[in-house]
């Protein structure tokens, strides 16, 4: 079952287990105890920044808009469900800590978890889940609009775009040898291993689609199912910005990162989701023209999904026109958001 809401993850990620928490809450009272930060910065994760409050420490929280969900007294669930069957869509993988019963359910046990986990090591309960993930003043959003899937009820909003790390800025003036010469027939491919793997790629193969892959985690025995003729197998980090001066189109499993960069230089996306929050994303760009989502779980539809994202749909057009539109707000604003709290 896909998670509902921030508390529903933080169950997944082992709030679900107060022994492992109590120790948890201890680590961080003693990390924190030793090195006295001015600021720690969060992400999704909830315990350092709790602690971090509790123990009088300023704190920021950073994420995408699916991790850094709207503040309120109660967890918010994704507007996602109110439009479709929570069965209808990739789950994360199963494990032990599967929440059983509804989101509010979830949410009341994870609340006494946290309750446990805080008095057993002298620190304060909170009384409602604002007071769990508060941050600063705000919260940085490191995505657009366009992807955050709580943006419809997120009043007031701000969105920081995406920032390029250095290794990234550095390495993309050395690209042009790295990636090919390529036409609209070209793709840069950063994907992690699925199913219907050896399917996907031949399909790419009759449609004759050059792909230079990037893969990450993918054993060699699916490496060998790709003919050489058509993929090249890439070792390490290749740049977008290049491959999208080039006209390639980006291939991935609709992480977030790498479609936003994608997208905020005007390269339309293919999303393969393993996942249920890349399908978020997946779905937001395919409902806005920029982008096709293939669900990998129908191995019949790839050449077809494939031909008309790449020959039929106007994806390249429009996602060049995303990118007039939204770059100069949403790419590489960095420096904005570093003044707006530290400056």
């Amino acid at each position: 079952m896909p998670p509902r809401n921030l508390a529903t993850i933080a169950w997944n990620l082992g709030v679900h287990d107060v022994n492992r928490l109590r120790s948890v809450v201890r680590a961080w009272c003693q990390i924190l105890d030793r090195s006295r930060p001015d600021l720690v910065v969060q992400d999704f994760g909830l315990i350092s920044g709790l602690v971090a409050r509790c123990l009088g420490i300023k704190t920021i929280r950073i994420g995408t808009g699916y991790t850094c969900p709207p503040r309120s007294e109660t967890p918010i669930d994704l507007p996602w469900f109110t439009k479709r069957d929570e069965n209808d869509g990739l789950a994360n993988s199963g494990s032990a800590s599967e929440p059983r019963g509804s989101a509010t359910d979830v949410y009341i046990a994870a609340m006494k978890n946290i309750a446990v986990a805080c008095r057993a090591n002298g620190l304060p309960v909170p009384a409602r889940w604002d007071e769990v993930v508060h941050g600063g003043p705000e919260d940085v959003l490191a995505t657009l609009p366009l992807l955050d899937p709580y943006a419809t009820v997120r009043r007031p909003s701000r969105w920081d775009g995406v920032w390029e790390g250095a290794t990234a800025t550095g390495e993309d003036r050395h690209a042009d040898a790295a990636i090919r010469d390529c036409s609209s027939k070209s793709v840069l491919a950063y994907l992690k291993p699925f199913d219907h793997w050896r399917e996907f790629f031949k399909a790419l193969k009759e449609l004759r689609v050059h792909v230079d892959l990037v893969a990450d985690g993918v054993g060699d025995e699916l490496l060998r199912q790709c003919d050489p003729d058509c993929v090249r197998l890439c070792s390490g980090f290749q740049s977008i910005p290049q491959a999208a001066r080039r006209g390639m189109a980006l291939i991935n499993n609709g992480n977030h990162g790498s479609t936003a960069l994608s997208l905020l230089h005007g390269m339309p996306v293919i999303a393969c989701p393993l996942f249920f929050e890349q399908r978020l994303t997946a779905e937001a760009i395919d409902g806005a023209g920029i982008g096709t989502h293939l669900d990998v779980r129908f191995p019949d539809q790839f050449t077809t999904t494939l031909d008309e994202a790449l020959f039929q749909k106007p994806c390249h057009a429009r996602a060049k026109r995303f990118k007039r539109r939204h770059s100069k707000l949403f790419y590489d604003q960095i420096d904005r958001v570093l003044n707006r709290f530290v400056g």
